[in-house]
């Protein structure tokens, strides 16, 4: 009878214990967001559109030496190596290194898994960001450019007239000669940057090509000039 009323008085204290452990165990964890790591950096490219300035486009892509992760930052009249620091999944690109013209991203993970850009921003000289847009890409999914006939117009014509405009072609690299962008059957060469696009060796054009952009659910490239920057479509 006494073994009894013990069991009774400390049953209530078990079927607490148990309650808080089925709760511990049932209990959704905090949701954290994974931070990126920047070696995942490598499968990807990022093209950045400026709101003004002379240049219009920034292309970044990612590579490897020595354990360290260097972002090849490209402009039409110039481009730089620079280490890539990631903390808390954000980098910045400090262009000429002296803090005036610097690059924010903060990258983070779609429902599939795929790295796209959460924010980004460009201030020169302090005011502000100057990033009209940005997007992220896998490099594999950079649609061949080379050996296609395209069309361009400039980007503030709406998309549905771009066939209508000026067009040329790209010839690829083969053994002998260099990649060309042509105007009918001439054009300057161009050096590429690695499968995304190329600049041309006159320093006049850079472009990029991209499965879709902005509003754009197409297969596109950029072609910059000098201030201009135009949407180019393959020739059907």
């Amino acid at each position: 009878m006494k073994n009894l009323k013990n069991t009774l008085k400390i049953l209530p204290l078990l079927l607490l214990l148990v309650l808080v452990s089925c709760k511990k165990k049932n209990a959704a964890p905090d949701a954290v967001a994974e931070e990126i790591a920047a070696k995942e950096l490598l499968d990807y490219y990022i093209v950045a559109e400026h709101a003004i300035g002379p240049n219009k486009l920034m292309i970044l892509y990612f590579t490897e030496d020595n354990l360290a992760i260097k972002a090849q930052a490209h402009l039409l009249d110039g481009n730089k190596v620079i280490n890539v620091d990631v903390k808390k999944s954000a980098f910045s690109i400090d262009y000429f290194g002296d803090g005036k013209a610097v690059y924010n991203f903060v990258v983070e993970r779609d429902a599939t898994g795929k790295l796209i850009l959460k924010s980004y921003s460009f201030n020169f000289n302090g005011q502000g960001n100057e990033l009209a847009y940005a997007t992220m890409v896998k490099t594999r999914a950079a649609p061949i450019f080379t050996g296609l006939s395209y069309k361009m117009i400039p980007s503030n014509v709406p998309f549905n007239m771009i066939n209508t405009g000026t067009p040329f072609s790209i010839k690829p690299r083969s053994s002998t000669d260099r990649g060309a962008l042509l105007w009918g059957s001439s054009g300057p060469y161009f050096s590429e940057l690695i499968n995304i696009g190329f600049k041309t060796v006159d320093g006049a054009y850079m472009a990029v090509s991209l499965p879709n952009w902005k509003s754009i659910d197409k297969p596109i490239m950029l072609l910059e000039r000098k201030n201009e920057l135009f949407i180019a479509a393959k020739n059907p």
